[in-house]
């Protein structure tokens, strides 16, 4: 099995300044056959500045490299 990206949606909550160390938690929030859902959390030294959620499409890999082929050859 192949994970892909399905979506990704953000929220920016608070600035911090370049060169800060932050640190991103992920959280699996779902899982199915064919879907992997994560919970993301971005802090720096103080407080959130972000939260988000990655969504993951789960797909045989027989199936994506099929779908990569097609796309090659519709490409040349």
């Amino acid at each position: 099995e192949e994970g892909v990206g399905g979506a990704v949606s953000l929220k920016h909550i608070f600035p911090t300044a370049e060169d800060t160390v932050v640190n991103v938690i992920a959280t699996v929030t779902e899982i199915t056959p064919h879907c992997v859902v994560t919970n993301v959390e971005v802090r720096n030294h103080e407080r959130v500045i972000g939260v988000g959620e990655v969504k993951q499409g789960i797909v045989r890999k027989e199936e994506m490299n099929e779908k990569l082929r097609q796309s090659t050859v519709h490409n040349k």
